[in-house]
């Protein structure tokens, strides 16, 4: 599995579409940018997303320097996380934001099952669980941003807001049933990958936001 993306291609895409995304100023379905709660939101999830992006790639870097994993199984594990399907017949800022919601409740299910393995094992138990806490933390804040977002958007549309609740599960991540160690952390290094890859692409998913939303 190839997760980690090139940082130049990235930083090039996310400039792009930065300057680039168009912007319906005529219409009225989105909140402005003078809406401060959206603004907020936007920002936090932006700033949120990028600092797990980059905490996610130094404890998946610092894991694969102390217990060195097979090159070919990491590469040819399957994908823990279904990717992220949008319907283009949507309203694209809420269904891409509900989406990244599921998918990173997802990740979540997945992160719990990892440091509740990494505990068995004293080497592993510390720094490793600890960096993983906060990740789950943090990825919690995000899911908040993003329905706050969710939710804003509806109530200025007049709608009854029916955002996801941060206790439903609805993408299916499979467990993570291992007992040695090295299995146990190629597992979490997937995870750890995946997640990085992920937190790049919402970032990029988040400035679309902002494009369509903030007139």
């Amino acid at each position: 599995m190839k997760a980690i993306f090139t940082v130049s291609f990235i930083a090039c895409y996310i400039i792009a579409l930065t300057t680039c995304v168009p912007v319906n100023r005529s219409s009225p379905s989105w909140p402005c940018q003078k809406d401060k709660d959206v603004r907020k939101f936007l920002s936090e999830a932006l700033i949120t997303s990028r600092d797990l992006a980059g905490q996610a790639s130094v404890l998946s870097n610092i894991m694969a320097i102390k217990w060195p994993t097979d090159p070919y199984k990491e590469a040819n594990v399957d994908l823990l996380v279904p990717p992220r399907r949008f319907n283009k017949a949507a309203d694209m800022p809420e269904q891409m934001l509900r989406v990244n919601c599921r998918t990173l409740r997802a990740f979540i299910s997945l992160m719990n099952n990892s440091t509740n393995q990494l505990k068995r094992f004293q080497d592993a138990e510390g720094l490793v669980t600890s960096k993983l806490v906060y990740l789950k933390n943090q990825t919690r804040f995000l899911i908040s941003c993003l329905r706050k977002i969710v939710t804003i958007i509806k109530q200025r549309r007049g709608q009854r807001s029916s955002a996801p609740q941060a206790g439903q599960q609805r993408n299916k991540s499979r467990p993570v049933q291992t007992a040695a160690i090295q299995d146990v952390i190629l597992q979490t290094k997937v995870i750890l990958d995946e997640f990085n890859a992920h937190a790049l692409n919402l970032v990029i998913d988040l400035w679309k936001v902002k494009g369509m939303t903030c007139n």
